[in-house]
């Protein structure tokens, strides 16, 4: 009888015992998740924002009749990318015109 009464008292504290493992692991989880997940977003929009910027001050100094190399050297794009970067412009400007 005494027994049976510690295996149930053991049974009934490993069972809160898991439930509470179980509730914070998954709240130390999901923490970890969320700071991770937001890190990675905001590194990525800071990259893209970034970026954008570089477009944005190629297509200024493109405007503006700058030198491609001149540009390069400014924005750290290659002069590849602001070649694409004027094919663009000139199909966006040429929709404009018609």
């Amino acid at each position: 009888l005494i027994f049976e009464k510690e295996q149930k008292a053991m049974e009934k504290g490993l069972e809160k015992g898991k439930a509470k493992g179980l509730a914070e692991g998954k709240a130390e989880g999901l923490a970890e998740g969320l700071a991770e997940g937001l890190a990675e977003g905001l590194a990525e929009g800071l990259a893209e924002g970034i970026m954008q910027n570089k477009i944005e001050v190629a297509k200024q100094a493109l405007s503006m009749g700058m030198a491609k190399s001149d540009i390069a050297k400014l924005t750290q794009l290659t002069e590849e990318e602001i070649d694409s970067i004027s094919v663009i412009r000139q199909g966006h400007d040429i929709s404009k015109q018609t």
